[in-house]
């Protein structure tokens, strides 16, 4: 259950990253000039997530030096109205993730930004990354059950930190992001 949890959730993360240019979404890059993981563009479609549902992804990022093999990446969610903070539970959530072994969980979605998906690898070599012109990813958002829809329905921020586990306050990678969750039944 964790592993479809865990996989679903990476969804999710990847489209956040991609709501640039969501009518009720942003996403800002916000680890400043030096950072080595910098976010350059994304598009997702519908404008809101449907759950269940399907969303189109595109995103384009660089990757200015190899990364570390124990990247992690620290996310904090708040769910607004009303404002509360997304806890971590059983490692979901305002949690912070070691961000090799997601590559045992999704990396089919994760290696299809690759420029060639064959050299798919963690530690991330320096290089471009992204989703094809014209080709997105095609994302299914799954139904869980009635409860966790309703829970997850609504308008979140949220903060992506990626960083090397000894230093945490220095960031590699940082994005700021808001999207919406709507349920995909009528």
């Amino acid at each position: 259950m964790i592993r479809f949890v865990s996989r679903h959730l990476l969804v999710l993360l990847i489209a956040s990253v991609a709501t640039a240019k969501l009518k009720n979404a942003s996403v800002e890059d916000c680890a400043g000039a030096n950072a080595p993981i910098r976010f350059l563009d994304g598009n997702i479609s519908p404008d809101q997530i449907p759950i269940p549902g399907a969303l189109n992804l595109e995103v384009a990022l660089d990757v200015l030096e190899d990364l570390p093999e124990d990247l992690q990446l620290s996310l904090k969610l708040t769910k607004l109205d009303p404002d509360l903070t997304v806890p971590c539970l059983d490692g979901i959530g305002s949690c912070t993730y070691d961000v090799c072994p997601l590559f045992d969980v999704a990396g089919d979605l994760l290696c299809a930004i690759f420029p060639n998906p064959d050299e798919c690898q963690c530690p991330i070599p320096s290089g471009s990354y992204g989703t094809q012109p014209g080709s997105p990813l095609v994302l299914e958002v799954p139904y869980i059950d009635d409860i966790i829809t309703a829970i997850l329905v609504g308008r979140f921020e949220g903060t992506m930190t990626f960083h090397r586990p000894s230093t945490p306050d220095e960031a590699l990678g940082c994005l700021l992001l808001k999207f919406e969750l709507i349920d995909g039944n009528p």
